[in-house]
């Protein structure tokens, strides 16, 4: 755990209102306007490039591209085991934390973990 502030890494900056996210810490851009999903190995290196000084306890505003956010949480993921998203409500309009496991997300994808009846 670090003693630095947590940072508030945003997937894609497009222009919108950040202020409830940013309340958590700074705001720092992954990517910024229109980009190019087709070219995942360019997106992977500039992500990875861009996150070298991400840690554990900072937060990703969900945002932009799908895809985008699929590779960027997955490489959060192998990286820290968890990520602490921060998904936009409507109904409430402020960003919500959603923390996502590692350990669940494998137990489901190999089918360890059974949904109850």
């Amino acid at each position: 755990m670090s003693n630095r502030t947590p940072v508030v890494w945003l997937v894609n900056e497009g222009g919108h209102d950040y202020t409830s996210a940013e309340r958590l810490g700074r705001l720092m851009p992954i990517t910024t306007g229109s980009i190019n999903p087709f070219n995942t190995d360019r997106l992977m290196l500039l992500a990875s490039h861009r996150l070298s000084t991400a840690i554990e306890d900072d937060f990703l505003v969900i945002s932009g591209s799908p895809l985008l956010n699929a590779l960027i949480v997955a490489m959060w993921l192998k990286r820290f085991g968890k990520v602490n998203a921060l998904l936009w409500s409507h109904r409430d309009e402020e960003y919500k934390l959603v923390t996502v496991l590692d350990s669940v997300v494998t137990k489901h994808a190999l089918g360890e973990q059974k949904v109850a009846p």
